[in-house]
């Protein structure tokens, strides 16, 4: 049975043209300590003697996300009685994956 690790996008670095990542894209220098820990984790998993499947997580949302990402900036501004913030083209369409403890 595979041991499946918890990575995440942040493991593709800073974009300086807006556009959204896609899995096959390189890896850029990291962009904060938690970057450069999941792909040193990355990096570890590809040397073990057993069956390891890294999952790089795009969008998580979830109870305790960080409250600096999109989602949780929409129902903060949206409690206050204010405008939810429109980033990049309004008519682009994202996918949110829901993760629970």
């Amino acid at each position: 049975m595979p041991i499946v690790l918890a990575s995440s996008s942040s493991v593709y670095g800073d974009r300086d043209d807006g556009a959204a990542f896609s899995e096959d894209d390189p890896l850029a220098a990291p962009a904060s300590p938690y970057a450069a820990s999941k792909r040193a984790m990355e990096g570890l998993a590809g040397r073990v003697p057993a069956d390891v499947r890294v999952a790089r997580l795009f969008t998580v949302v979830g109870a305790r996300q960080r409250p600096n990402m999109a989602l949780a900036r929409f129902v903060e501004a949206l409690r206050a009685g204010r405008p939810a913030p429109v980033y990049g083209d309004p008519s682009c369409a994202r996918d949110y994956l829901h993760v629970a403890d």
